[in-house]
């Protein structure tokens, strides 16, 4: 049997987003606001903050690409979420050295920092990866 989540565990907790500027991410976004959780989302500063406009005036921004560990450790520390939805990626394209180099630094150096981060003393109580 899962471990479910209930909206009394959640309600006034903090989640932190990345990729919550994705399809996906605003949508994780737009529910975490109506659970009554107190929402950052990391984005990248290029990326298109366009589909989190219904909540835009509810949640927090925090620019900081996956790459600065010491960025990303700063916010965990600063915020200090319960909850985190690892949900940014690259999805680039082709098989030449810069294209996956690309790849290996956001979808895995960036995983990496993320956990790093979350592990400096955080008081989490679930992480998702997706």
């Amino acid at each position: 049997m899962a471990n479910k989540v209930g909206k009394s565990d959640t309600h006034g907790a903090r989640i932190i987003i990345t990729g919550g500027c994705g399809f996906i991410g605003s949508h994780v976004a737009e529910r975490a606001v109506a659970e009554g959780m107190e929402t950052l989302v990391i984005a990248r500063r290029a990326s298109n903050r366009s589909r989190l406009c219904a909540v835009a005036d509810r949640i927090t921004i925090a620019s900081c690409a996956l790459e600065n560990r010491d960025g990303l450790r700063r916010i965990v520390a600063t915020f200090k979420p319960r909850y985190v939805v690892h949900l940014a990626a690259s999805r680039e394209r082709g098989s030449s050295a810069e294209t996956l180099r690309a790849l290996y630094t956001t979808n895995v150096l960036g995983t990496l920092n993320v956990l790093d981060a979350l592990s400096q003393g955080s008081d989490l109580k679930r992480f998702v990866h997706i």
